[in-house]
């Protein structure tokens, strides 16, 4: 038990530069072990949690390859129990921010400020030979549950000619 802050502080230092190399991530995360005595944990393999923290993260996402990066990344995993060469959680929690280029990358589409609590996601459409800007503008709602993300209170302009409400919903449902 009194070796146990040594202890604890070479397996958050060996975890924080094995996930340096793998999170792609330009300085080294910070790793902390929760669960006394670390040693024991050691020993059997599991820990009742553990908080990794990194100024940034690039992630390749399963839907499309699309690689992001994330900053600001706070992820607390519950129940982590070690097989083999990987870590398996129970649970993971936390937050992270994300960019408009990368939003709009996931979207398929350009991403930008809208203002204030706004984003602005922009397409263009061929009608004719010629090329409109379509912009839909509104405010991000997250669905945790269903682990989506969908466009509220949204707005449509079509080279720069607002778009009547009746029409924008279904509009906005085709493009995101």
């Amino acid at each position: 038990f009194g070796g146990d802050g040594i202890i604890r502080d070479k397996v958050e230092e060996q975890a924080a530069r094995t996930l340096r190399s793998a999170i792609g991530s330009s300085a080294t995360p910070q790793v902390t072990v929760e669960g006394y005595p670390v040693a024991w944990h050691l020993l059997t393999t599991s820990f009742p949690a553990v908080r990794v923290q990194a100024p940034r993260m690039d992630v390749q996402m399963e839907r499309g390859g699309v690689p992001i990066t994330l900053t600001a990344v706070d992820l607390t995993f519950r129940d982590v129990k070690a097989t083999g060469n990987a870590m398996k959680a129970g649970s993971a929690a936390g937050g992270a921010r994300l960019g408009y280029p990368e939003l709009g990358a996931l979207a398929g589409v350009k991403a930008k400020s809208g203002g204030g609590d706004q984003v602005t996601f922009t397409s263009d459409v061929e009608v004719l030979g010629a090329t409109f800007p379509i912009d839909v503008t509104g405010k991000l709602a997250v669905d945790a549950g269903a682990r989506s993300v969908t466009l509220t209170e949204s707005t449509i302009d079509v080279a720069g000619v607002a778009v009547p409400k009746q029409v924008s919903k279904p509009v906005v449902d085709a493009m995101l």
